[in-house]
């Protein structure tokens, strides 16, 4: 796909916050083509025609544009960047066989174990609960994708990775850097003062590296594939180090987002004890739970509705051979606020999802050929994360010297990976009977790291 492209997609994330201050209210149809240089940028707001465009089309729907920044930053090797061809099939079918949805139950002992140790981490310093909800989460995809059980919350290498992700939430902003509209300033020496996109790429590129290279210089292993492909350990390297980067960060944030939506709608709350209680009695859930707590799933249907992790799908184009040049933006946080899911789309309402016809919000993993292939992964872990938190803890606001609550704004930032701008709240166990629950003690066996 021609550099030209990328001057239009400067347009795109602006575009996206005006619509969301409309009300996400398109100016007219489902789909707004806006032509620039005589090249046409097409914002996509409606499941259907998305459907139509990459799934019944996806063979030609489903490439990339060439971001400079993505590479100059080290994340050259991320799955989801890859142009559509040969390589990238190579990566979807090592990353399906290990995360399709029959592989990723072989993995509940691990997110189990995981689960438990959040719980006590979340006893006993509950103030810290976001990076213990991080560090979790990263534990996890540690120990499936490398067997390494990382022993120390906010370990070098730990830190070293979310700072790479912190980046990559940046670094996919359409239009952001200067860079992917003139990819010719890539080669301005590094002895320039004053250049943002030389700054932000000295503070990113090398833990970003890390997190393919680290772990797997360590390990020199993963789980073989059936039929070796041809540069088999480079696929191994790229689809783990996608799997950590990826699934750290979208399963982090729905995680937050879930949490604060339970402290600014406490009814929903309430109605999650009520289920987990009836269901459960005094134990913690496992993953076979699930179909039998429908509200959790309708909560947690809601919270991937309500703040999706990917609010603007990575723009997608035509091959690099199409004499056609355009650009095509989804707005998957549009899409979500359509009509279908009710009334109200700003509001937290996971009783939406039990209206006749309404589906699970694929959306928020992506479509056609370019779906997440995480999402299976990313999905029951953020389950047997919910519903273990909300079966022991009752979560408040905090309160103030004065008594008082402190407020939450509900705010986030404007990032490709946005989370919830800082906020306190309190883990309080709901009873005596649930905080003996929750200190249970667990081994591994793992390699450390």
């Amino acid at each position: 796909m021609p550099a030209e492209i990328l001057l239009p997609i400067a347009v795109a994330f602006l575009w996206a916050e005006y619509l969301r201050r409309r009300k996400y209210k398109p100016p007219k149809g489902d789909i707004v083509s806006i032509n620039l240089f005589g090249i046409p940028v097409i914002f996509v707001y409606s499941d259907e025609i998305v459907r139509e465009l990459f799934e019944k089309r996806g063979a030609l729907y489903s490439d990339r544009y060439p971001s400079s920044m993505a590479w100059l930053s080290g994340l050259k090797w991320n799955i989801g960047l890859i142009h559509y061809g040969d390589w990238w099939r190579r990566h979807a079918r090592a990353f399906h066989q290990c995360f399709n949805s029959r592989a990723v139950l072989s993995y509940e002992g691990i997110k189990t174990k995981e689960s438990r140790q959040l719980l006590r981490n979340l006893l006993e310093s509950p103030d810290d609960f976001s990076e213990h909800l991080k560090f979790s989460v990263g534990r996890i995809i540690m120990d499936v994708v490398y067997a390494i059980d990382i022993k120390e919350e906010g370990g070098s290498f730990m830190n070293s990775v979310h700072t790479a992700i912190e980046g990559f939430g940046f670094t996919l902003v359409p239009g952001l850097w200067l860079v992917d509209v003139f990819p010719i300033f890539k080669h301005i020496p590094d002895w320039i003062p004053g250049i943002p996109f030389k700054k932000f790429v000295k503070k990113y590129k090398k833990p970003t590296e890390d997190t393919a290279n680290v772990p797997f210089d360590i390990v020199k292993r993963l789980r073989r594939l059936e039929n070796p492909l041809p540069n088999e350990e480079v696929v191994i390297k790229n689809v783990a180090g996608t799997a950590y980067i990826a699934g750290a960060s979208t399963t982090y944030a729905s995680g937050l987002q879930a949490i604060l939506a339970s402290v600014l709608y406490p009814e929903t709350q309430k109605k999650l004890h009520d289920e987990l209680d009836e269901v459960l009695g005094d134990r913690l859930p496992t993953l076979a739970d699930r179909k039998n707590l429908p509200y959790v799933d309708a909560f947690l249907c809601e919270v991937m509705r309500w703040r999706p992790s990917v609010p603007f799908g990575v723009p997608r184009g035509l091959p690099e051979n199409d004499p056609v040049n355009q650009v095509l933006l989804l707005l998957n946080r549009h899409i979500l606020r359509d009509k279908k899911y009710g009334p109200n789309p700003e509001d937290f309402n996971p009783e939406r999802f039990f209206e006749p016809g309404v589906r699970h919000p694929t959306e928020h993993f992506g479509f056609g050929r370019r779906t997440c292939p995480g999402r299976f992964f990313a999905d029951n872990t953020l389950f047997l994360f919910v519903a273990s938190i909300f079966k022991v803890f009752n979560i408040v606001p905090k309160k103030d010297e004065n008594g008082n609550d402190i407020p939450i704004s509900g705010r986030y930032a404007e990032s490709f990976l946005p989370v919830p701008d800082p906020f306190q709240c309190s883990f309080k166990p709901r009873s005596p009977s649930a905080k003996e629950l929750i200190i249970v003690d667990y081994t591994s066996d793992s390699l450390s790291l």
